[in-house]
């Protein structure tokens, strides 16, 4: 505005000159017309007078253009200027990298959008003030001495990378990683200027940290192909980069087992706590229930005084769940192709920030994979070892207890080959071993496939309506010559009006005949053996109880595992028939387990669930 109205007034000066020329002009000529008529030198000194004015006027007025000119070259210099500054602003203002100009002094002069965005405080909070508050209060002296160093190098600038990362402050107190460029200028009085070009590199310097986490997570968990090493790698490696803690839940044959690791000792004796002391702590810590069939993983789930009132009705668990001062929760199911072999939960105790937010999410993702991997081969490589045992346990069987009836059917026929008696009672004799023999070897025969059947997990289950009476009833019918050979006194009891069940029926009688026959083998004669058939809400229970050896509580589960007896001096099996029921039973949707003392007897209970489309029935 300034420019415009000089610019208006020289514009009037040139106009108020011109014409006081044209009226100096006009006395010029009236000046030389008396001069010639009078010839006064009066006159002719006026003259001179007026020629010399209009030649100053003239000068004046060529100054006066060229004083323009230099104003109208001013204009668009000044123009340029606007136009420049504007640009650079521009642009300082849109760079997502901070951008700082301070002093001689680190007296912060500017400060970009960028710069707030980074630091977190505004611009107006930090002009003026010394650069160390964007610093983190141990770096201060060392910064400073490298500013004051670089400023006697006699260099311009450094560029990023130059040194290692250095790091910043925000207005919150967290620190972040950063790379800066410097560069030093003089100012028009001769002063120092400083201009600092920084980046946050917390995400680049994260996924370096990531790409390495992973490599080693990976390296760890593969290394070896135990399924509890691998697991105990998987949670030990999963703190403190993905979560404040976690526990991990693996179903197993014999049901989920749990692994729990935490940041510090505390959190992880209260999560190993919870683990294994409340079984309704399961559900709670896994929060699996939800994504039963959901492979993908679980949104983090928001724990407080809320959710612990919702989810937690026992007032000691809820207390441990407080002490823990879980803020989020983060489920993820193991996967590896449709088949979800576990679940990991990642627990944020709120130490520091959103440790599940998204550009955790990749890490996460891709951990959980190769963990779901690691378990599974260990598992595939655990099958494989089982396969191989079974396989020299089955030869094993197979060239020691087939060993037996097939030397008595050999040496059977070689008599009645070699030496035939005329006795008819002695020749039925050895027909009936050799037809004794033959059933033993087609019961072992029977019990091997089943086994194979129940590893490769293919048991033939063929249901139908049974009522259990009639399954209690074959079964004592098959076991009564065993009975009878050690003077038992055995009992049956069948409550009344239970409903048909929707069983194989033909298993269930092999369920009880084994349970039966290892009753009759560790029960001394004269001992007593019982059967029992009720109704429970978990469904038909049958149990089988004698007056036996009893069995240690140590061996209560060990007895159910292929080919293991505690007591083999006392019988001539093979110990299969437990582990054959429990596969049956199991097959059935039932559960099979035993209660027992060494010296007083054992009671073996299974329960076979019932279907609601099937009415009562006598019994």
């Amino acid at each position: 505005m300034l420019t415009t109205r000089l610019g208006e007034d020289q514009r009037f000066v040139t106009r108020t000159l011109r014409v006081v020329i044209a009226f100096l002009f006009v006395l010029a000529a009236d000046a030389i017309y008396n001069a010639a008529v009078t010839s006064s030198p009066l006159v002719w000194a006026e003259l001179g007078v007026l020629i010399v004015a209009i030649v100053l006027i003239e000068v004046a007025l060529r100054r006066q253009f060229t004083s323009k000119a230099l104003l109208r070259t001013q204009q668009q210099l000044n123009e340029q200027l606007r136009a420049s500054e504007a640009k650079f602003s521009g642009i300082l203002a849109i760079a997502a990298d901070a951008i700082i100009v301070m002093d001689k002094a680190q007296i912060v002069m500017h400060f970009n959008h960028g710069a707030e965005v980074i630091f977190g405080y505004a611009a107006a909070e930090v002009i003026g003030q010394p650069l160390e508050m964007l610093l983190p209060s141990r770096f201060r002296d060392a910064h400073q001495a490298h500013i004051q160093k670089f400023a006697t190098s006699g260099d311009s600038a450094r560029r990023m990378g130059h040194r290692r990362a250095v790091a910043g402050r925000r207005k919150d107190g967290s620190e972040f990683p950063a790379e800066a460029a410097i560069s030093q200028l003089q100012a028009a009085d001769s002063s120092t200027v400083f201009s600092v070009v920084l980046r946050d590199i917390t995400e680049q310097q994260f996924a370096e940290d990531a790409e390495r986490f992973l490599a080693h997570s990976i390296a760890r968990m593969t290394a070896s192909l135990d399924e509890n090493t691998a697991a105990a790698r998987i949670v030990e490696d999963v703190v403190p980069m993905l979560a404040d803690a976690c526990v991990l839940e693996i179903d197993t044959q014999r049901g989920p087992r749990k692994s729990c690791h935490a940041r510090d000792e505390r959190a992880r004796s209260v999560l190993i706590t919870l683990a294994e002391d409340y079984d309704e702590c399961t559900s709670q810590l896994i929060g699996a229930k939800d994504i039963a069939n959901d492979t993908k993983a679980f949104a983090p789930e928001f724990v407080d005084e809320r959710w612990i009132g919702e989810n937690v009705a026992n007032e000691e668990v809820a207390a441990q769940w407080r002490s823990l001062h879980v803020r989020s929760r983060l489920t993820i199911p193991l996967t590896v192709g449709s088949r979800i072999v576990g679940h990991l939960a990642l627990f944020d105790l709120g130490a520091a920030g959103d440790r599940f937010g998204a550009q955790v999410h990749f890490v996460i993702e891709e951990f959980s994979r190769n963990a779901a991997l690691a378990i599974d081969n260990a598992r595939l490589y655990a099958t494989a070892r089982r396969a191989t045992r079974l396989r020299d346990e089955v030869l094993g069987l197979v060239s020691h207890d087939l060993r037996n009836p097939l030397g008595a059917i050999a040496m059977c026929a070689r008599i009645m080959r070699d030496s035939p008696s005329p006795d008819r009672d002695e020749t039925n004799r050895m027909i009936s071993a050799i037809s004794e023999s033959a059933v033993w070897m087609q019961r072992l025969i029977r019990d091997l496939l089943d086994v194979t059947s129940l590893e490769a997990g293919h048991l033939a289950i063929d249901r139908h309506p049974v009522v259990a009476s009639s399954l209690v009833s074959s079964a004592v019918d098959l076991m009564m010559a065993e009975l009878a050979t050690k003077d038992l006194k055995f009992s049956a009891e069948v409550e009344k009006d239970l409903p048909t069940i929707n069983v194989d029926g033909a298993r269930i009688v092999q369920v009880l005949t084994n349970i039966i026959g290892n009753a009759i083998k560790f029960t001394p004669s004269f001992g007593t053996i019982s059967v029992n058939v009720q109704r429970t809400p978990e469904g038909l229970l049958f149990s089988v109880s004698d007056s036996g050896v009893g069995i240690a509580p140590e061996m209560h589960t060990q007895i159910f595992d292929r080919f293991w007896q505690e007591h083999p001096a006392h019988n001539g099996g093979h110990g299969l028939g437990l582990a054959i029921a429990q596969g049956i039973v199991q097959g059935h949707g039932g559960r099979l387990w035993v209660e027992s003392e060494v010296g007083k007897g054992s009671i073996f209970r299974f329960v076979i669930p019932i279907e609601r489309s099937f009415v009562p029935a006598n019994g």
